[in-house]
């Protein structure tokens, strides 16, 4: 009896290498900073330790707990990173001279109207501030050059302006306006009038980070 042999014939799926181009990325080694760099953020966080510890001692930050939340807050914000420790509120509330030894972000900026007091502080959470005038005139805390005229909600207009340095101030609440996008305007210069019963607005950012403007005022 003749045995019938059956070959089994297993077919190998070809493989089909996709060759990828090679990306074309230059890596670029990033420059050692100079050992005061390093130095400044230890630095920066060093004195705010120690400005909250003197200020706990003459009973500037009655709190335990608020005084607590200021250090461990200022200790971890990146801003601290970029020397900019003057900025932070809790630093210019108690020692405002802190603003000129540990920033240069103070007196950059003039108060946008006269005779007026603040209705509403800036914070984290609502980054701009607020001041209840006698005059309605809205006028320009810095030089520099309108990027925007806003409608905002209902008759409201708005008003950005861009300095030179970054440093950019929206202006809110007003109801007319007396610039258009891409007039240069100087420091005091009027920018438009606040709708009735209404406060001056204003936002500060800095290379588009929000700031506290109090901090930035000129003396």
């Amino acid at each position: 009896m003749n045995e019938t042999k059956q070959t089994e014939l297993r077919v190998r799926p070809r493989r089909t290498e996709l060759a990828a181009s090679k990306p074309d990325i230059e890596w670029v080694k990033t420059p050692k900073k100079h050992w005061q760099e390093r130095l400044l953020p230890n630095l920066a966080i060093a004195s705010a330790l120690m400005l909250c510890a003197v200020a706990l001692k003459t009973g500037a930050i009655p709190p335990l707990t608020d005084a607590v939340q200021s250090v461990m807050s200022a200790a971890t914000d990146d801003s601290l990173l970029n020397g900019d420790l003057g900025k932070l509120s809790f630093v210019s509330s108690i020692f405002p001279e802190a603003s000129l030894v540990f920033g240069e972000s103070g007196g950059k900026l003039t108060m946008p109207v006269e005779a007026a007091s603040v209705v509403h502080a800036w914070s984290q959470s609502e980054p701009f501030i607020s001041w209840d005038a006698q005059t309605k005139i809205v006028t320009s805390a810095m030089a520099g050059e309108v990027i925007g005229v806003y409608h905002g909600n209902e008759d409201e207009r708005l008003v950005q302006v861009l300095g030179a340095d970054g440093l950019s101030c929206l202006y809110g609440n007003l109801a007319s306006v007396t610039v258009s996008t891409g007039d240069m305007v100087q420091t005091g210069d009027p920018l438009g009038t606040l709708m009735a019963g209404q406060p001056c607005v204003m936002e500060v950012r800095q290379d588009g980070l929000s700031v506290d403007p109090a901090v930035m005022m000129r003396q």
